[in-house]
């Protein structure tokens, strides 16, 4: 059974908006099994929903294909200067990430940001 450290989850969440700044447009952080959000920052209930699925099928997509699974994250370049960041924190939970790339380096977000909190995440859940 996996438990989430609240206090952990909201101190490790806290740093991850202020290193990203005016950048940050929308995140949440849901559990992959109820697609239902346990931290947000300007919550966007549908979109955790819709990339639930996608991740779902891009995973089994992968596997079916014979391609190897996704390792930390997915990314999808939108129009206006916005990237989504589908990131799997943990087998059982996924951060989803707007940003906006006119305020931020994609290599800062991807190479520091990301890792910062798949590694944080690890020190948020308890498992028994």
């Amino acid at each position: 059974m996996v438990r989430i450290n609240r206090k952990k989850l909201e101190e490790l969440f806290e740093k991850f908006k202020s290193e990203m700044g005016d950048a940050l447009v929308a995140s949440d952080i849901w559990d992959r099994k109820t697609a239902t959000p346990i931290i947000a920052h300007n919550t966007q209930p549908v979109a955790v929903a819709l990339f639930n699925r996608i991740s779902e099928y891009l995973d089994k997509t992968l596997e079916e294909s014979h391609f190897p699974p996704v390792n930390r994250y997915y990314l999808i370049d939108t129009v206006d200067n916005k990237v989504v960041v589908i990131v799997y924190l943990h087998p059982e939970f996924i951060q989803g990430i707007l940003a906006d790339i006119s305020k931020i380096q994609i290599g800062l977000l991807i190479n520091y940001i990301v890792p910062m909190m798949i590694e944080g995440f690890k020190e948020v859940v308890e498992e028994s």
